[in-house]
């Protein structure tokens, strides 16, 4: 037997998980391309600039959708209070 109380509580549970599961992806990707490029700079200073700007280009997408799920968080919370 289920608590139909505990509905809503399991509800907001699950949308917590998925909003922070998909900001840490978002946080991962980004310090995941900033490390390897760090990396690869480090043994190679002639690195080719393409490179350097795809990997770069990959770091801000994520830390723009990081940022993206944030202001969502945050307009919720607010239209919540």
């Amino acid at each position: 037997m289920t608590d139909d109380n505990n509905a809503p509580n399991q509800a907001a549970i699950g949308s917590e998980k998925e909003f922070l599961h998909d900001l840490c992806n978002s946080l991962a990707i980004s310090y995941g391309n900033i490390k390897l490029l760090s990396v690869k700079m480090q043994s190679d200073p002639s690195m080719d600039h393409i490179k350097i700007q795809e990997k770069l280009e990959k770091a801000l997408k994520s830390f723009d959708r990081a940022n993206s799920l944030l202001d969502q968080r945050r307009n919720f919370i607010r239209a919540s209070s």
